[in-house]
């Protein structure tokens, strides 16, 4: 079993900004632009084919909002639920009498 299995997701997170910052720390501060322009420009490719490359382009980043979206729903909804379960807890717990 790899190392990255047994980490959660906000270990992941701060493991992969720790990557970045020794990327960078590796490169100077002026090249960073000539540095990431080959990934800027693949990432772009991938809509060149399309008809509409604007179009597609903008719906790209649509989906990526309207999935964004959700999980804040879903995160925002599952965290009223535990407070509301943590507060039916504490009702039923045995108080002072």
């Amino acid at each position: 079993m790899s190392a990255s299995k047994n980490l959660s997701p906000e270990q992941r997170r701060i493991r992969a900004s720790l990557a970045g910052f020794g990327r960078w720390e590796r490169v100077a501060v002026e090249d960073r632009s000539g540095e990431t322009s080959p990934g800027r420009t693949a990432f772009m490719d991938r809509f060149s084919s399309a008809k509409d490359p604007i179009s597609a382009r903008k719906r790209y980043f649509k989906t990526l909002a309207l999935k964004s979206s959700q999980k804040r729903g879903a995160r925002k909804r599952d965290l009223s639920r535990v407070r509301e379960l943590a507060g039916e807890m504490s009702a039923e717990a045995p108080g002072d009498d």
